[in-house]
């Protein structure tokens, strides 16, 4: 396993408290229309983090590395790589987010809803560029 990942004692306290979290987040975007995009990616973002690191406690580990999270998702839980690559993806988008100023395009947070192939192709129908991913 990740060396950033460290044994704690199991704690459902805390994995209690990350789904409460969750459900205010959830509750906020569903009020939110795509002209807010940005906040929605964001949120969604932490929701995810929030609900692998509810994941983690359960299971009595613990790390503050984004990437760490999703190795504890692919190596622990087996989660495709596909699905890791997404997470990934959406790891950097907030990243560039919140350290560039970067916005989300409208109508990318309801995209990202569905994530199918065909949500997340481009005007004429190409794949959009990935960014490079730490996978």
């Amino acid at each position: 396993m990740d060396e950033e990942i460290v044994s704690i004692t199991p704690d459902k306290g805390l994995a209690r408290a990350l789904l409460k979290s969750v459900a205010l987040r959830e509750a906020a975007i569903g009020r939110l229309d795509d002209s807010f995009s940005t906040l929605i990616v964001e949120a969604k973002y932490e929701i995810i983090k929030e609900l692998v690191t509810a994941l983690m406690a359960l299971g009595g580990y613990k790390t503050r590395s984004h990437l760490s999270l999703l190795r504890y998702l692919a190596e622990s839980h087996g989660f495709p790589t596909n699905e890791i690559e997404f997470l990934d993806l959406l790891r950097q988008l907030c990243h560039d987010i919140g350290y560039r100023g970067y916005p989300a395009r409208p109508g990318l947070s309801s995209k990202e809803r569905g994530r199918n192939r065909a949500d997340n192709r481009n005007d004429r129908g190409a794949r959009p560029r990935r960014a490079r991913s730490q996978w």
